[in-house]
């Protein structure tokens, strides 16, 4: 084993080193220069320098943040306009198996994220190395190298070299990118809105038919459900909005193409004007109504009667009104007695108040004190079949179904059959002739049953006093003489009678019916994404601000010859302050005292015998 000297052992322990040579070792000094020479640089030596010198890895840092830009304008111009989207991915297995949902927005935070990592790369390398190139053109206060050391780091170090330098040289353009490169994230994220748009999730379906099948007989009885629709839209007249024969399973619908369907129509006229007036006089009998008593005396009156039969006497008697209903469908003022299914005539009579004075019979004068008929009325309305085309939608869960046609002229093919063809625009859009083709064997059924309705009389306040009705659907007649527009009440009457009756025949489930159901879209509002393209103004200024700054980075340090050092941290042991600088600030013991002085010490980065320092 070869032993050990110290050499210069003295001035070696003053500075702490000391240095050993192998005494033992008998090799050649020219043999041992020989074995220590520097092997030739590798690939990953000349890679690194190529990274380097040619700024590759500041290329690639801006590359990236070109792609996230790139890569979130691609991403929201796919789903612009569109369902928002959700990728679920798989995590772990087993017992432990979760489920991670991935959103857009999850996506834009990776991007926004990259691109900000990516954009400082080239702007810190930048700023760091426009110091050296500071430094090297002119003596500034030593303090400037901290203050491009914290710029290349963060915000504030850019505002206080923003402040130092006026602005005025390009390491402030790195300096403002920095400071703006806060607001990336807010503007990637202020990206995207969802705003709520409807989608269709579901088809909605409405009933129609073509078929008002019952038994076998024009006189068969009506079913159960359809004298419960009678009765529901007659005396239910104020709702007729009922949402029935619909499937909607999300409350909003909509369809888009119109359909027809076998319906049920009403119309109502005022025909007054049709009523045949004749009058005389009467002999009236004593008789009392409870409270005074009228002696016998000749009375006026007038018989009103309509073309169909139906006739209000005039009974002799002083103080009454009187209500007349009948069901005929012959002689119909307005209506056609073989396609009607009912007709309603009404004639209402309200007399005057009788005698003018109940308290003194001995003075009575018939001629002057009798009043007649003071009011008469008129009304005709009828059902009849049609078939009709519609427009409908469903908001909110209610059915909006407008009736945009109807068609109404039928004819009977045999004694117990009413059909209706309508042309071809009111085709249920079938290829299938016979369901284009709307029949009913109802209508006997539905005129028996009107019969027995649509009749009887109602006397009010008469003399003797009677008050009751020969039918419950007089009265309920009778009474909507004293509603404020009885006219427009009866219509709205038979418009829901109509409708309850088209809503019970559309309802029929019959397997050989034609006519599939009216399909349309059932929505639902869900978030859909909406992408606010000026958002991306900050990061694509910001983009080319960075490569702007990279690129004049480049083209400075070539003019002026500078050292590629950028922020590496050993070029201040390669470039330190020459001797007399540091003797200056070599006894100080804090960060202060040091900044301090160095604002007060004014520097120049040149080359010197020994190299390149910070020259005082």
């Amino acid at each position: 084993m070869g032993a050990f000297a110290m050499e210069s052992l003295d001035g070696s322990k003053r500075q702490g080193h000391i240095k050993i040579t192998d005494a033992g070792n008998s090799t050649p000094r020219s043999e041992k220069a020989s074995e220590t020479l520097p092997t030739p640089p590798g690939l990953k030596s000349h890679l690194l320098n190529a990274v380097e010198r040619y700024w590759l890895f500041e290329f690639f840092g801006w590359a990236l943040a070109f792609g996230c830009l790139v890569g979130t304008i691609g991403l929201l111009a796919a789903h612009n306009g569109r369902e928002a989207p959700t990728w679920t991915m798989a995590v772990g297995s087993g017992r432990y198996r979760k489920t991670l949902g991935l959103t857009i927005n999850t996506i834009i935070s990776v991007f926004a994220t990259a691109f900000n990592s990516g954009l400082l790369i080239p702007v810190a390398a930048s700023i760091s190395q426009l110091k050296w190139i500071w430094f090297q053109k002119g003596r500034r206060p030593l303090a400037h190298f901290q203050k491009f050391e914290s710029a290349a780091r963060g915000p504030l170090g850019s505002l206080i070299l923003l402040w130092t330098l006026r602005c005025r040289r390009l390491a402030c353009l790195g300096a403002i990118i920095v400071i703006a490169a806060l607001g990336t994230g807010f503007s990637f994220q202020a990206l995207v809105v969802y705003p709520l748009q409807p989608v269709q999730v579901d088809v909605a379906r409405i009933q129609r038919t073509n078929l008002n099948w019952g038994s076998n007989s024009l006189t068969t009885s009506l079913s159960n459900d359809m004298v419960g629709a009678i009765y529901s839209g007659i005396y239910q007249y104020t709702d007729v909005s009922q949402m029935k024969n619909v499937s909607c399973s999300t409350g909003n619908c909509t369809w888009l193409e119109t359909y027809t369907s076998m319906a049920v129509c009403s119309e109502c006229h005022d025909v007054t004007a049709s009523l045949k007036k004749t009058c005389g006089t009467a002999q009236v009998p004593s008789q009392a109504d409870g409270v005074q008593s009228v002696v016998n005396m000749s009375l006026p009156y007038c018989n009103y009667s309509l073309p169909n039969g139906l006739k209000a006497s005039g009974v002799p008697s002083v103080n009454y009104s009187s209500l007349e209903i009948s069901s005929s469908t012959a002689d119909s003022v307005h209506f056609d007695a073989d396609s009607a299914l009912s007709v309603l005539s009404t004639i209402r009579t309200q007399w005057g108040s009788g005698v003018a004075d109940w308290g003194n019979l001995g003075s009575l004068t018939p001629a002057s004190d009798i009043m007649g008929i003071a009011t008469t009325q008129a009304i005709e309305c009828a059902i009849y079949y049609c078939v009709q085309k519609f427009n409908a939608s469903v908001s909110r869960g209610k059915l909006s179904e407008r009736v945009i046609d109807t068609y109404a002229s039928g004819r009977f093919t045999s004694p117990d059959v009413y059909v209706l063809e309508p042309p071809a625009s009111f085709t249920n859009h079938s290829n299938k002739d016979y369901a284009n083709v709307y029949q009913s064997n109802q209508l006997g059924a539905i005129r028996d049953f009107f019969s027995t309705q649509w009749a009887g009389q109602v006397l009010e306040f008469g003399t003797p006093p009677t008050n009751t009705p020969t039918t419950p659907i007089a009265l309920f007649l009778s009474g909507i003489f004293f509603e404020q527009s009885p006219f427009a009440q009866f219509q709205q009457m038979f418009s829901s009678l109509a409708k309850s009756l088209s809503d019970n025949i559309r309802s029929y489930s019959i397997g050989s019916d034609a006519v599939p159901t009216a399909d349309g879209a059932a929505y639902q509002d869900k978030p859909h994404v909406k992408v606010r393209w000026g958002w991306l103004a900050l990061p694509a200024a910001l983009l080319g601000l960075a490569l702007t700054l990279l690129v004049g980075t480049i083209a400075a340090t070539a003019r002026e010859k500078t050292l590629l050092w950028k922020g590496s941290g050993l070029a201040a042991f390669s470039h330190p302050l020459t001797s007399d600088a540091r003797s200056v600030v070599s006894d100080v013991r804090s960060p202060r005292e040091v900044l301090m002085i160095a604002e007060q010490m004014d520097v120049k980065w040149e080359k010197t015998d020994r190299g390149f320092r910070l020259v005082r």
